[in-house]
């Protein structure tokens, strides 16, 4: 019976609908600029190793994104460089991506929008010299060695709790009112953290979207007009350059100016009515918005004041597009099918049936995987059946991942479970292969054991219950949930799919504590380790379990207290193999996504698209050829 459900299920997976309208990319021929910035002094480049653990930031660096070194340059043997197959940049054209979603509110203060808000950029850039083949970028989490300066131009570790940040002087606001292009200064990185974190500039309380990130961060000063501190709790310089340089999310700042014409939103705390207005959005990003339509699309120009410059091709200024145009499809099947049609560009979160499918109509479009985090479902340990751990722990014996892994997912990914950190962090997590046999056991398909359990602990005939997902988002798949369903179903548990058609609203829900039982969420294991495991501590507001441990809270402080790398590494891996002995979640294992793009889109290598690290400046890289 539960072949002829895969069969069926596969099936549909399969099907595809008709292609939706959007915008055809147009070139032009523009010659790159001519201009030249000011000198720089370049930096090293760290080594080609995959996933590094490796902590230390240099002690003083600069950004290759300002100007070449004014020196000749000899006409003799010259190395290739790997993006030399890349082509020569062309200015010119739009850009035009397909979401799930357009965001609804803009103010930094709430998470949800950063990834596609260009008009922000963050003291610090993914280095874009490094070959894309390491696969350093295709995880959300990029270390801190791995990052170069941005708005920061140089920075050094007086000692381990001590952050001096030297910031790019003449980087200018986008010259539109109130701010009028003046000039980004300490002041500004100021009033954006002591807002986030309520430690001065009239606010006095911390920001709860960014409860969990900003322990280890203390308080950041000012030295002088472009010079700031980042003062930390304590001396792990692994922990504190990957909590703020690693962390762009945290680095999209505000204007003071346009803060000052709004007031508090009705019924959100801390969001500001004039920030959160889209006519008011102003940054010193290499693009500006000029154009949204609730649940329809969103549009940026080109900043013709931008100031950076590419790394890879350092006389030439950014952003090549003239444009960035996101178009709101939710249905994944109508993007493949604008995709098809070349009305869009670039399509992500492309499954391994869907994937194999436009392999086949469309050979010309280039593809590439990325890590994605697999689904797991979050239960509300405060309320009944989930208060006791044997109904926890029967949930996941019903699961038969290996069969999930080979006939829902194709064979394409690895069954085993992991659990709060992904074990291809080095030394952060201990692999499936290595745990304890017993916990082995209580990840393993057994049926029989389930309804044991369930018997002892007073459900000898099973219970209903509900799970709360959204249609889109991290995590989200209704038809994973409907093959869990039909597992559940097997030891007598009756789960009812709740679908909410909003990933955002969903999570609002999450912090008002209005999920009723169960919540479908993505893995943490994609994630930073120590942000991984803050996601599930008790004052952490998304945090759907509602479990309250203290021990495990203490365990993540530790963590984040560690003295140094191999400490930390330690402890995460107590912690990891603590949080799975917990059944809090019944979880499956990490995923892989595709993500197709058109052939003349250039300067785009397949890094995770939907990573802080990416979005936010990839596509001032990028450039359109016909």
């Amino acid at each position: 019976m539960r072949k002829s459900f895969f069969a069926v299920a596969l099936v549909l997976i399969l099907i595809t609908s008709l292609f939706a309208s959007g915008c055809t990319s147009k070139t032009s021929t523009t010659s790159p600029s001519t201009s030249v910035p000011p000198t720089q002094v370049t930096t090293s480049k760290p080594s080609s190793t995959v996933l590094p653990t490796s902590s230390a930031p240099p002690t003083q660096t600069t950004s290759p994104t300002s100007t070449p070194p004014q020196t000749s340059v000899p006409v003799t043997a010259k190395p290739a460089n790997w993006w030399d197959k890349l082509g020569e940049p062309k200015y010119g054209g739009t850009f035009t991506q397909a979401l799930a979603n357009i965001p609804s509110g803009f103010d930094p203060y709430n998470w949800q929008q950063g990834q596609n808000s260009l008009w922000f950029e963050a003291l610090w850039n993914p280095d874009w010299t490094i070959d894309p083949s390491t696969r350093i970028f295709a995880h959300m989490w990029v270390p801190a060695e791995y990052w170069t300066g941005n708005l920061a131009e140089k920075w050094e570790w007086p000692d381990a709790k001590t952050l001096v940040v030297h910031l790019r002087q003449g980087v200018k606001w986008q010259n539109k009112p109130p701010v009028n292009g003046r000039e980004f200064n300490a002041d500004d990185v100021i009033f954006h953290f002591d807002r986030m974190m309520g430690t001065g500039s009239g606010f006095n309380s911390p920001n709860p979207f960014y409860a969990g990130r900003f322990t280890a961060c203390e308080k950041v000063t000012a030295k002088d007009k472009y010079t700031v501190v980042f003062h930390f709790v304590k001396p792990n310089i692994f922990i504190n350059s990957n909590a703020i340089i690693a962390e762009p999310i945290l680095q999209f700042f505000e204007a003071k100016e346009v803060y000052e014409m709004g007031g508090p939103v009705m019924g959100s705390e801390g969001i500001n009515s004039a920030l959160n207005d889209w006519k008011n959005q102003v940054g010193t990003g290499p693009f500006m918005l000029v154009d949204w339509v609730s649940g329809t699309s969103m549009t940026m120009n080109k900043n013709p004041d931008y100031w950076a410059y590419d790394e890879r091709h350092p006389q030439n200024k950014l952003p090549y597009l003239d444009s960035v145009k996101f178009l709101c499809i939710p249905d994944q099947a109508t993007q493949i099918a604008a995709l098809r049609s070349g009305k869009v560009d670039i399509v992500s979160e492309i499954d391994w049936q869907q994937a194999q499918s436009l392999e086949k109509t469309n050979p010309n479009l280039l593809k590439e995987t990325y890590a994605s985090p697999g689904s797991l479902i979050q239960l509300r340990c405060d309320t009944p059946p989930f208060t006791d751990i044997r109904v926890r722990k029967a949930l996941q014996m019903a699961l038969d991942l290996p069969s999930i892994a080979k006939n829902f997912y194709g064979g394409t990914v690895s069954w085993k479970p992991v659990g709060l950190i992904n074990p291809d962090y080095k030394g952060f997590a201990i692999p499936y292969d290595e745990w304890p046999k017993e916990l082995q056991e209580e990840y393993s398909y057994n049926p029989v054991k389930a309804r044991a359990l369930l018997t002892e602990a007073g459900y000898p005939n099973g219970f209903k219950t509900n799970v709360m997902a959204a249609s889109a988002g991290p995590g989200a798949n209704v038809q994973l949930l409907e093959v869990i369903k039909s597992y559940f179903a097997d030891v007598s548990v009756d789960m009812e799919i709740r679908t909410q058609g909003d990933f955002f609203a969903m999570m609002q829900m999450i912090m008002a504590k209005k999920h009723d039982q169960m919540v479908a969420m993505g893995l943490s294991d994609d994630m930073p380790p120590q942000m991984g495991m803050r996601m599930y501590i008790s004052i952490e507001p998304t945090n759907g379990l509602c479990q309250n441990d203290s021990k495990f809270d203490a365990m993540v402080d530790a963590v984040m207290n560690a003295s140094g790398l191999d400490e930390a590494k330690q402890l995460a891996r107590e912690t990891d193999m603590y949080w799975l002995r917990q059944h809090w979640v019944v979880t499956t294992f990490p995923n892989v996504k595709y993500v197709f793009w058109q052939p003349w889109i250039k300067g785009y290598s397949g890094q995770k698209p939907d990573a802080w690290s990416f979005s936010t400046m990839g596509k001032a890289r990028i450039w359109i050829e016909k």
